[in-house]
């Protein structure tokens, strides 16, 4: 492990009083890798209360280590995790790491955990935000997604066009009711929804069942009296197909 005396160092040249310790994911075309930062109290540019410093980039290889089966393939999060906890226990403050086993940048930061709305499957504080489209909106963790298609499910994707996008409102007029067609229905999770422009949206969905997921949408979309148009992908083990809606 590092030397904790050379990260507390560091720690001691910032004057504001140290609030958290914090890793989090983060990736480029070369792969996921982890940032290890400190959270101090004071105003920034990122949140009104809060500041960060980066401490550390952890990183064991790029996406080749999927292939080669290796095991665990994100020992870097072994490391942002022990490293994490000696320095926030040594110091007395929390440290705040919601996606230790799969790489996932949608979760929440420590500052906006309370406040951020949480993944359906696990609980798990995920990114909030409509401040300026494309914006994708997680409804679900990398884990939880993980392990139901592990488990047999499949993605679907629906891309609507003719709708209202142009606020935060009416967005969250089209994405909440998802939650009760898809979530609520027990029928899978809702993935992530992204205002492509004032009049697209995609809705990423993971449903347990191929037939039954679809059917569920075809339904949602005629219970809403869904204006404008909707094409639904199916990617699942047998290939793919598309329905599109309205019928006919």
């Amino acid at each position: 492990m590092e030397d904790l005396d050379t990260l507390e160092a560091e720690l001691d040249s910032y004057p504001q009083p140290l609030a958290a310790i914090e890793a989090c994911w983060d990736g480029d075309v070369h792969g996921w890798f982890l940032r290890l930062y400190a959270v101090f109290e004071g105003a920034s540019a990122d949140h009104p209360r809060y500041t960060s410093k980066q401490l550390r980039t952890l990183t064991q290889g790029g996406m080749l280590r999927l292939f080669h089966r290796e095991d665990p393939p994100w020992p870097e999060a072994r490391m942002a995790n022990a490293l994490g906890e000696a320095l926030a226990s040594k110091r007395g403050v929390p440290f705040y790491f919601p996606a230790p086993m799969l790489p996932d940048d949608q979760v929440a930061r420590w500052w906006d955990r309370d406040e951020a709305h949480r993944c359906s499957d696990c609980g798990v504080a995920l990114r909030d935000g409509y401040v300026g489209r494309p914006w994708p909106w997680p409804g679900a963790c990398a884990q939880c997604i993980a392990a139901r298609v592990r488990a047999g499910a499949v993605h679907l994707n629906v891309h609507l066009t003719g709708v209202d996008l142009d606020t935060a409102e009416e967005f969250e007029a089209q994405r909440d009711p998802w939650f009760a067609a898809i979530v609520d229905a027990k029928v899978g999770l809702v993935r992530l929804v992204n205002a492509l422009s004032d009049s697209e949206l995609w809705v990423m969905l993971v449903v347990d069942g191929r037939d039954v997921g679809v059917d569920a949408v075809l339904q949602h979309l005629e219970a809403r009296g869904q204006k404008g148009g909707a094409v639904v992908t199916v990617d699942g083990m047998d290939g793919r197909a598309e329905r599109v809606w309205p019928p006919g």
